[in-house]
């Protein structure tokens, strides 16, 4: 069997998305909303959570990470600002207030709050926070 036959054969690309002949690309297996090994789908590479806000708001009680914000809908004169904090606009912030400028953006953010997170969200902008807990 020669090279080019083995990546196109099922085994070889277990996991793999073929993006041509000689270079597949490594994929993540889902199953309820949890990253698995695509190698050994039992054991659990990471999970992830999200939650929608239309309005300032907790986006995550606890310490761990904020992965990034879905922008949903920039509403009129949308604004987002992230706090290091589990119920208010206090604490630590980061950075000014950012404009919102398209819908179904994604603004990453791969932040470690010790607190929690606070979304702190101005005009009538809309977001889905993808974050993770610390365990």
């Amino acid at each position: 069997m020669n090279v080019i036959a083995f990546l196109k054969s099922s085994l070889a690309n277990l996991g793999a998305v073929p993006v041509a002949d000689n270079n597949p690309l490594p994929v993540g297996i889902y199953a309820g909303g949890v990253l698995q090994d695509p190698a050994d789908p039992v054991k659990v590479i990471g999970s992830h959570s999200a939650i929608s806000l239309a309005a300032s708001g907790v986006a995550m009680e606890v310490p761990g990470t904020l992965v990034g914000l879905i922008i949903d809908d920039p509403g009129s004169n949308g604004t987002v600002k992230v706090w290091d904090n589990a119920s208010a606009a206090s604490g630590t912030g980061y950075g000014a207030p950012t404009k919102i400028a398209t819908s179904t953006q994604y603004i990453p953010y791969g932040i470690q709050l010790a607190n929690g997170a606070y979304i702190e969200l101005g005009g009538s902008a809309k977001v889905t926070a993808i974050y993770k807990a610390d365990p």
